[in-house]
Formats: C-alpha cells, structure tokens, sequence
C-alpha cells in the first residue's frame, strides 16, 4: 500500500486541503478515502465540520458531522462548533435540536453549548426562548459573562431595554462582572428605545470603570440618533468619540454624511467628508455617493464631477448610483446637455443604466418642453440589449413633454402604447398634462 493511501496519508493530505480552503478536494480525498477503506480521523473531521461551519454551509457541515458521530460518535467540540454556525446564521431550531442530540448520544453539554444556543436566541430577539435555555444551563452549570452578554443582546435586539436593564443587575447581583461587550449590548437597547441620557450614562459609568469603549459602544447610540434623523447629536456623538481617544471607521463618518444628505445640509456634507480625510479614514464608494447626493440637491454640479472625478483618482470605480447621481445634479439644473453627457460616459465606463437613468434624462427633456428627446431615450431603453424595461414613469413624462410641447397626436402614440403594457396614468399627471395643453376636451380624448 502507497503510504499516501494510510490513515495518516490521508489525514495529512485532508488537512492540508482544509488549510487551503479547497473544499472540492476535501471532499474528494474523503471520498478516496472510504473507497480505500481507510477511516479519517476525528481531527480531520473536526478540520472539515469547521471549514464548512465558517462559510455558513450548515447543510454539508451536518452532513459530515452525521458521517463523524456514526464512525465516532463525536465530540462536544465538533457539536458545539454545529451549534455556534447555526446560531450565526438565525437557526434556533438546528441549535436546539444539536444540543438535543448531544443529550441523545451520551455528551454531556458544556457552558459553550448552551451559550451558542442563547446566541441563536439573541440573534433572532427571542428573548423569552433565550431566558428558557439560560434557565435550563443555570439549573447544572454557572453562566459565564457570555451567558448574560447573550442575554442582553437578545433584549438589544427585541429593543426591550427594560428587561436589558434587569439582567444587567441581575448579572452583577451574581458576582459576574460585564465587560465592554456587555456595556455595548445595555447601550443599544438603552438608544434603541430613545433613552439618550442613560445611553450616556451607560457610557461614563464604563470609563469610570477604566474599560477601554470601542467603536461599537459609540456607533450603536449614533444610528440610533441617525434614525431619528438628528444631525447635531450623531455629530456630537462622532466628536466625543474622537475625543476619548476611539477612532471612527468610515460607518461612522457614513451615518453622519447620510442623515446630513436627508436633510440637504449640503455644507455640513462637506465638512465631514474633509474631516474623514483629514483623520486618515478612507472614503468609501459610499461617502463619495453621499456626497455627491449632497451636492446634487444643492444643484452644484461642478463639485459633483469634481467628487466623481476624486473617487477615480483614488481608485474607486464610480457605480450606478454614483452616474445617476450625476446625471441628477445637471437635471436639476434643467441642462440636456449635460446630463446626456453623463448618461453615456456612464456607458462608456461600462456601468449599465437602469431606468432610473433614463428617466431623469426624459424628465429633463420634458421640463425643457424637449419632446423629441423625451421621445429619443425612451426608444433608446426600449432598443437597449440592457435587462432594463420602461415603467409607468417613462411613459408618463414622455406624454408629458409631447403635451408640453404641443404635440397631441404623439402624446396620444404613447399613451395608446403604455396602455397596451397595461400601465396606468396617474390622475394627477392626467390633470397636469390638460393643464399644460389648456384644452380639457383634447386630452380628455386620450
């Protein structure tokens, strides 16, 4: 027998596999293996359940733990390592059943099972289901910080700081005392429910303590704010952050740019984005989209091709959305022109538009009174190889820019051929367009 067809042959061709993530030749040297007649060993079983239980393949990962308790019964290891990915993936009911199962065949449970069975709870905000197994691990086993931290993350989640608020006292009745982790988990269910002056209290009480926050403690309360659409707090927040020594990642300079584009604070967009430079956090496709979107809807666009023309110097390719953003800041400005331009350098830099990009352009066209435009890109998305179909929305600013321009028979062509898609014209746009042609009687025939 060639000693690459040994148990320890295999083994060690297996793990090497594993090592470099070739789950095709895993699996194949596995299949080998058995036609060889030789049984793998526990460790190279463990090697594969986990390859596949950090890419979230929970189906093949239980299919080799079956394949590993039928030849060696398993192991609280492999089984907890079962239960943790079906945890991160949502699956209360597959964490639960592989702690069941542990029972069944003979293994006793440790801390970590029960804790990755409350996880599986946390991460789904079944608070009450979390409580049940935390009971049931306390009833033979001392709950660990991780126990509780769960725990407070599953009330984070339900956004039930009231009872967040019991298990943290209750943890700390117990003699455990809560890390950063914890103090995270109380915080987010604290800005979750709106209470802004606890959230902060939480946050002194963990820096009197001499615990070090971390950019969680203080993006967790700045969402919070930025759901609530608060500008000065999420940027007060993002200050203080920096102030006590944390420095924020570009999610956190992104909250801040996003709320200051829903609310048009085109200046104040500007000034996080320099100050993110500044710091040494590198924008992402996102931050350059946010403020492009800023400087759209103030109408500038020369700094939104300044902003798009940056994004490729560093390197970044502008997307779909940074065009459109684009091609919406020269239609803003009533300019055909321009936004065609960028309509096809979008084509140009193989960037597909979608309807939204046509539709900004046949909307400028019919503001412009430009039916014949109007009319061009509409054909245009018709013809296009592109997966990209007309809506409601084309058709009806199209008839539009023939009623603007006093082209009834045309505007009667494709209002003849948006019924034939079964789209409908809005009443208010019917109303529009006699207002525009001053004639009710004529469109009324349409």
């Amino acid at each position: 027998m060639n000693d690459d067809d040994t148990s320890e042959g295999f083994n060690g061709k297996i793990r090497a596999a594993v090592k470099a993530g070739s789950l095709e030749a895993v699996e194949a040297l596995l299949k080998q293996a058995k036609e060889a007649g030789v049984q793998p060993s526990v460790a190279c079983y463990g090697a594969v359940i986990n390859c596949y239980a950090k890419i979230g393949a929970t189906g093949d990962m239980e299919r080799w733990l079956e394949e590993l308790i039928a030849t060696h019964k398993g192991n609280t290891i492999c089984i907890n390592i079962a239960i943790s990915a079906c945890a991160k993936v949502g699956d209360i009911d597959h964490a639960e059943a592989w702690l069941a199962r542990m029972v069944q065949i003979g293994i006793e449970p440790d801390a970590m099972s029960y804790n990755a069975v409350i996880d599986a709870c946390a991460r789904k905000g079944e608070v009450k289901r979390a409580e049940e197994w935390f009971n049931e691990m306390q009833r033979i086993l001392e709950p660990t910080v991780v126990s509780f931290s769960s725990m407070l993350h599953a009330c984070a989640k339900a956004g039930d700081a009231p009872t967040a608020e019991l298990w943290f006292q209750r943890m700390q009745r117990e003699g455990v005392e809560p890390n950063v982790i914890c103090y995270n988990a109380v915080i987010h269910a604290a800005s979750k429910s709106g209470d802004f002056d606890r959230a902060s209290a939480l946050v002194d009480e963990l820096l009197a303590k001499g615990m070090h926050p971390t950019v969680t403690t203080y993006s967790t309360i700045m969402d919070a704010v930025a759901k609530k659409g608060d500008v000065e707090a999420a940027g007060w927040w993002l200050d203080r952050m920096v102030a006590s020594g944390i420095e924020p990642d570009v999610v956190c300079y992104n909250m801040v740019l996003g709320l200051c584009n829903r609310s048009g604070d085109f200046y104040r967009a500007q000034t996080w984005f320099a100050r993110m430079k500044e710091r040494g956090v590198a924008p992402s496709i996102i931050s350059y989209n946010l403020l492009m979107n800023a400087q759209a809807r103030a109408s500038d666009t020369s700094d939104v091709v300044q902003t798009l023309t940056e994004m490729r110097v560093q390197n970044i390719n502008p997307d779909r959305v940074s065009f459109n953003t684009v091609i919406k800041a020269f239609a803003r400005k009533g300019d055909v022109s321009g936004a065609e331009v960028w309509f096809r350098e979008m084509q140009r830099a193989a960037v597909d538009p979608d309807v939204v990009s046509y539709n900004v352009l046949i909307s400028t066209c019919s503001r412009a009174k430009n039916a014949y435009r109007a009319e061009y890109w509409l054909r245009k998305m018709l013809s296009s190889s592109v997966d990209v179909e007309p809506d409601a929305v084309s058709y009806c600013m199209t008839v539009e820019a023939c009623v603007r321009a006093g082209h009834a028979l045309r505007a009667e062509a494709w209002f003849l051929q948006m019924e034939q898609r079964n789209f409908a014209l809005p009443s208010a746009a019917v109303a529009h367009c006699c207002m525009v042609w001053r004639s009710l009687e004529t469109f009324r025939a349409l």
